[in-house]
């Protein structure tokens, strides 16, 4: 869970978005390809940093297994140079192994010391559509503070629906193009993504530089565009390094430290 020393105010406060950014990028970075069904489970850490400062490493560890529907978990420990935010959290999504897409979520955190949790569905629509159109999905999660419910998103796409946690694993998937549509679940809002494929370049980690994918996207809501450039491996399907732009906050940044 996350724990913040002030009090939370009424309003929707900042600290909630940047908390589920952290997890997004986290868990997005956590989700390569299991090659031999008979690994144990996969151990990543991941090195965190804003404006140049490290605010901390993540783990994550992910199942063994190649199909199914199972449990992604993702814990970890932030802090903020000179100030007394300090971000701990414990989180999951279950994850179909075979597309990459969520279908469950039970996210738990608190925020200025009270808690906050995220639960969510996602579910194919078989009535909705005509025979031989795109298969709709339904998405149907809340959040709540203080056990009162904070935001409720319910709402159906034509294609499926990952989550911020999910995400990654989906897009190691996916072939270059320049037209890339999907539609991710972040806490608070349901996003459109839309982006492309922007080359491959050597991009630079802690562990050595490593030829990479460049993917180029953005965040959509009513209101609100988030732009986030993701690189991953195009061998070994593991995303690498990740960064995504807060408006005045600068942007928050993960890179690959081990994978285990």
């Amino acid at each position: 869970m996350f724990t913040i020393a002030r009090p939370p105010p009424r309003t929707r406060p900042v600290a909630p978005w940047f908390v589920l950014v952290a997890i997004s990028l986290a868990a997005t970075l956590a989700l390569p390809a299991v090659s031999n069904a008979a690994e144990r489970a996969t151990t990543l850490r991941y090195g965190v940093s804003h404006l140049g400062r490290e605010l901390g490493v993540l783990k994550m560890t992910l199942p063994s297994a190649r199909s199914g529907v199972k449990r992604v978990v993702v814990k970890g420990k932030l802090t903020v140079p000179g100030s007394s935010l300090t971000v701990t959290f414990d989180s999951q999504s279950h994850m179909d192994l075979a597309s990459g897409y969520a279908r469950k979520q039970n996210w738990r955190f608190a925020v200025f010391g009270a808690p906050r949790s995220a639960r969510g569905t996602i579910e194919r629509d078989d009535r909705a559509g005509k025979a031989g159109s795109t298969p709709r999905w339904r998405l149907n999660a809340e959040l709540k503070h203080d056990d009162a419910v904070e935001a409720r998103v319910k709402a159906d796409r034509p294609g499926d629906i990952s989550d911020i946690v999910t995400f990654g694993s989906w897009l190691a998937r996916q072939a270059a193009t320049t037209d890339l549509r999907t539609h991710v679940y972040g806490g608070y809002f349901l996003y459109d993504v839309f982006g492309r494929h922007a080359g491959r370049e050597t991009v630079a980690l802690p562990a050595g530089p490593r030829m990479a994918d460049r993917w180029e996207l953005r965040a959509t809501r009513p209101g609100r565009t988030r732009v986030v450039t993701l690189w991953t491996d195009p061998e070994a399907l593991i995303p690498l390094k990740a960064s995504v732009d807060l408006d005045y906050f600068g942007s928050i940044e993960i890179a690959l430290l081990s994978v285990n």
